[in-house]
């Protein structure tokens, strides 16, 4: 039975890997376009083109359940979602929403409880989707998450303000190459003073290498606690993700007032990664199903400083360079 359950979370693993492909590489080799092109054309076109691909992508997986088709289907879901941009659009574009309409003073903890409203939707996610799995099965599940996406179409489209002041021009393809170009090369450009090329350096090798260790979280978190010696169900599966976006939404917060008096905004970076550090130690230790409750809450603390780390990007480049620059952070 033991080795069933392995081959299973193998089998399992390996899946989760291929549809991660296909979610992730679109949005970084195509979103840059998009999200660099808000700075011209403004905001709310790419809040909503995500949120169009996410409904398409709810679509498929309904079919796919209500038919039992191919899973193979999924992979398309998942190339229409990430085509479309994802939450990497998403993410950028409201951070720079964000500093179209915040006073200076207020845009660290702004960002930072931005940061924390995308884990709280975790959070409520967490909370109902396990149980309504497990009650109502798959369908009722997917067919609700397809109502909140075409609900956040028609809110952006029919009462979220624009940010910025659009121009009235046409959007050509030489103008989009040439947004994406200035995006990939927005670090290497010469700033006044010379110092602030070298932060942004900085910043971005910081982003990259947390972006490494946290992209892909939830599906080793999942792919973990279904494996033994756990064996959760999708229940116990949405609680620990309820945990884990409970945490995120609390304690980053709590350690900003804390240490903000004391510590300027790197230093807080640094002291979430070390506390994340010993809750990704911790979580590969788990031998029981209430250690793995308990550490969960430490695992989501370093994505927490990417919030951060926008803030102290904005305070570097020009305001017409800030969706440009938000995105390949």
């Amino acid at each position: 039975m033991y080795a069933l359950q392995t081959n299973i979370a193998s089998e399992a693993s390996l899946f989760s890997t291929r549809l991660a492909l296909f979610r992730v590489l679109p949005p970084v080799m195509l979103t840059m376009v998009m999200v660099s092109y808000s700075d011209a054309v403004g905001r709310k076109a790419f809040l909503v083109l995500p949120c169009i691909g996410s409904a398409i992508k709810c679509s498929i997986y309904l079919v796919v359940e209500v038919y039992s088709a191919s899973l193979e289907w999924l992979y398309l879901a998942n190339l229409i979602d990430g085509i479309c941009g994802q939450r990497l659009v998403v993410s950028g574009c409201v951070y720079a929403y964000l500093h179209d309409i915040v006073t200076v003073e207020e845009r660290s903890f702004r960002f930072l409880f931005t940061q924390a409203c995308f884990y709280f939707g975790g959070l409520v996610n967490g909370t109902f989707d396990g149980a309504v799995v497990d009650t109502y099965g798959y369908k009722v599940a997917l067919g609700l998450g397809l109502g909140f996406y075409i609900f956040l179409v028609v809110y952006i489209l029919g009462a979220l303000p624009e940010s910025l002041k659009v121009k009235d021009e046409s959007i050509s393809f030489k103008k989009c190459a040439l947004k994406t170009k200035n995006a990939f090369m927005v670090v290497f450009k010469s700033r006044d003073p010379q110092s602030k090329r070298s932060q942004l350096i900085v910043v971005f090798l910081f982003v990259v290498i947390i972006s490494c260790i946290t992209i892909g979280n939830a599906d080793i978190i999942t792919v973990y606690g279904e494996g033994p010696p756990f064996c959760l169900s999708p229940t116990y599966l949405g609680y620990l993700f309820v945990i884990a976006s409970a945490a995120s939404v609390v304690l980053p917060n709590l350690v900003w007032k804390l240490v903000r008096k004391i510590f300027n905004d790197s230093m807080y970076c640094i002291i979430v990664c070390l506390i994340g550090t010993i809750g990704y130690v911790l979580f590969g230790l788990c031998n029981t199903s209430t250690e793995l409750f308990i550490v969960i809450a430490l695992v989501p603390l370093p994505p927490a400083a990417l919030g951060i780390a926008r803030a102290i990007m904005t305070y570097i480049v020009e305001s017409f360079e800030q969706s440009t620059t938000v995105h390949p952070l």
